[in-house]
């Protein structure tokens, strides 16, 4: 009977585990920290690549991290990358990805800040395109999104939001084909 119970309790503890979507590391792909942007686009040359510049606190991007669910299949079918910035502060980046699991969000994450030891360009080149204005001020109005093209250009720098999936589509077909 004894035997019988523990094998049940075992079976039971296994059916749980590989339902948690928590478990699917396949989804998030956590990516080392990069030297700079550049080094960053360099890795997925000859890809179309949709940047999200978010944050866990930011109400907007959760919006819209549960509007881009919508936008999963067309990114699959027409082989985009897309890359989730968090602008959460270091001791903040565990709940940017807990938020990402939650939404079963599928892509690649990494962090604007440096590890500990780290080289800093690839923050300056994060702050310069998404959190500075024209003017070189601040503005930190997320979320912001880009798009970058096979040859590892950003092409659209203040891209269509999930949100607006027509436009956002429209947007992407554009140089997808291209």
């Amino acid at each position: 009977m004894k035997k019988a119970i523990h094998l049940l309790l075992l079976a039971c503890l296994s059916i749980n585990t590989s339902a948690n979507p928590l478990n699917d590391s396949a989804k998030i792909q956590i990516l080392r920290y990069p030297s700079s942007l550049n080094d960053l686009l360099s890795q997925y040359r000859g890809k179309v690549i949709y940047i999200d510049v978010m944050a866990s606190w930011c109400k907007p991007c959760i919006v819209e991290l549960k509007e881009s669910k919508n936008l999963d299949s067309f990114f699959e079918d027409n082989d985009i990358i897309k890359i989730y910035i968090s602008i959460d502060q270091r001791q903040d980046i565990d709940k940017c990805l807990s938020l990402l699991n939650q939404y079963n969000a599928k892509g690649y994450f990494v962090p604007y800040q440096p590890p500990q030891d780290g080289a800093a360009n690839f923050a300056s080149d994060v702050e310069t395109l998404f959190l500075k204005n024209d003017k070189g001020e601040y503005d930190i109005s997320i979320p912001k999104y880009a798009i970058v093209d096979k040859d590892g250009n950003i092409v659209v720098k203040r891209a269509e939001r999930p949100s607006n999936k027509e436009g956002l589509i429209s947007q992407l077909k554009e140089w997808v084909k291209k």
